[in-house]
C-alpha cells in the first residue's frame, strides 16, 4: 500500500450513519410546509362565512334553522339526532352560533355550553388568516399556529366531555 492510496479501513464520508440523535430530531420534528396563499384565503372567507351565515339565520322552535326568506326550516343535519333520538356532542352548535350571531348568550349556553369556546375559536381564525395573506409569516406566526392547533384539540375534548356530562345527567333527551 502506497502513501496515496486510502486506508481500505477508513470509511468514506459517503458511507456515514448519522448519529441516533440527529435521526431521532428528524423524526421528533418534521419540517412544517407554510400555508399557501390560497389555503389562507379559503381560510378566512370560510371562517367570515360561517359567522356571515349564523348572522342571517334564525332559530325557530323545536330545532329548527330558519335561512332569510324561505319559510321552511333547512333540514335535520344530526344523524345521530335523527336516527337514536340522542343529541351528538356537536349538536345546538349551528343554533349556538346563531343566538351568539344575534347575543343571546343564554340561549346559546342551554343548547351547546362549548359552544361559546367554539365560536370564539372560530372568530379568532378571522384576524389569524388576515394576518397569514397580508405578512410573511414569521416566529410570531408559527407559533400562534401551535397554540391555534393545541385549542382545536380542546375544544374537541371539550366538547366530548360537555356532552358525557349531558348524557349521564339526562339532560340530552
Amino acid at each position: 500500500m502506497t502513501a496515496n492510496q486510502p486506508s481500505e479501513s477508513a470509511p468514506s464520508p459517503a458511507f456515514v450513519l448519522p448519529s441516533a440523535e440527529a435521526e431521532a430530531a428528524q423524526i421528533a420534528a418534521p419540517p412544517r410546509r407554510p400555508i399557501s396563499k390560497v389555503a389562507g384565503l379559503i381560510w378566512l372567507l370560510g371562517t367570515a362565512g360561517i359567522l356571515a351565515i349564523a348572522c342571517l339565520m334564525t332559530v325557530g322552535s323545536d330545532r329548527q334553522v330558519l335561512l332569510p326568506g324561505l319559510d321552511r326550516p333547512i333540514p335535520e343535519t344530526c344523524a345521530m339526532h335523527t336516527r337514536f333520538g340522542i343529541d351528538c356532542p356537536g349538536c345546538g352548535l349551528t343554533r349556538s352560533f346563531i343566538h351568539l350571531a344575534h347575543g343571546d348568550v343564554q340561549s346559546a349556553w342551554r343548547l351547546n355550553p362549548a359552544s361559546l369556546l367554539v365560536f370564539a375559536f372560530v372568530a379568532s381564525q378571522i384576524p389569524l388568516a388576515l394576518a397569514h395573506l397580508l405578512a410573511v409569516p414569521g416566529r410570531f406566526f408559527s407559533t400562534w399556529t401551535w397554540w391555534n392547533e393545541r385549542a382545536l384539540i380542546l375544544l374537541l375534548i371539550v366538547l366530548f366531555v360537555q356532552w358525557l356530562w349531558r348524557l349521564m345527567t339526562g339532560d340530552l333527551f
